[in-house]
């Protein structure tokens, strides 16, 4: 079921609706442990959807409205 998500779930040719951490940390540039630590640290970071007890996911337009902000922080 779980695959069924990821693999059917497209958003206008962008790719998936929903990341896995890796593919969350391969649009940031960042390691799985500081996406875990900004989790917890930084309110503005995407929220993580729990599927199952070993399995979570970002939704896409989070983390494109997450990585907009920070790119307007960095130009001011």
């Amino acid at each position: 079921m779980f695959t069924i998500l990821f693999a059917t779930a497209f958003a206008s040719g962008k790719g998936p609706m929903l990341l896995k951490m890796k593919q969350l940390c391969h649009e940031l540039q960042i390691s799985e442990a500081s996406a875990r630590r900004y989790s917890r640290t930084q309110p503005d970071f995407p929220a993580k959807i729990v599927l199952g007890p070993r399995r979570t996911a970002y939704r896409r337009e989070d983390v494109e409205r997450y990585i907009a902000s920070r790119a307007g922080q960095s130009s001011t």
